[in-house]
């Protein structure tokens, strides 16, 4: 399935991403978590291994609207679609946390968003030209 982020055109499967992240321990949950493979993933991590993307340039969204695309569980800690709550399964991290970004990976990150933005603002105007056609 192809995927825009950050203005950049991936494709890959649920398959792929998976065959990836088998290798992969999962880091410390923070917020959100997508549950894969039996296990809980923080969305920017799976994409970082997928894309090999620093995460300072991508949103977890936008991690997050891939992986639920690609059919994988992505939920917020505390919050599930019935109204229980959601919570990782609970296991220490031996991950160090990210260090903090620089100047140079914070203009990525904004440039990333923008170039996010102005897609999904054409794709509004797309459907909103649609509409209006009827």
């Amino acid at each position: 399935m192809a995927f825009v982020v950050g203005g950049q055109q991936y494709d890959f499967d649920r398959k792929l991403v998976e065959t990836v992240m088998k290798k992969v321990e999962p880091e410390a949950i923070q917020k959100h978590f997508v549950e894969l493979l039996g296990k809980s993933y923080p969305p920017k991590q799976v994409f970082a291994e997928l894309t090999a993307r620093r995460r300072a340039t991508f949103t977890t969204q936008e991690a997050v609207r891939v992986l639920s695309r690609l059919g994988f569980a992505c939920r917020e800690v505390g919050h599930r679609d019935s109204g229980a709550f959601a919570a990782p399964p609970t296991k220490p991290s031996k991950v160090s946390p990210e260090r903090t970004p620089d100047p140079e990976d914070r203009l990525t990150a904004l440039e990333s968003g923008l170039a996010t933005v102005h897609l999904a603002i054409a794709q509004l105007q797309k459907r909103v030209e649609t509409l209006d056609a009827r």
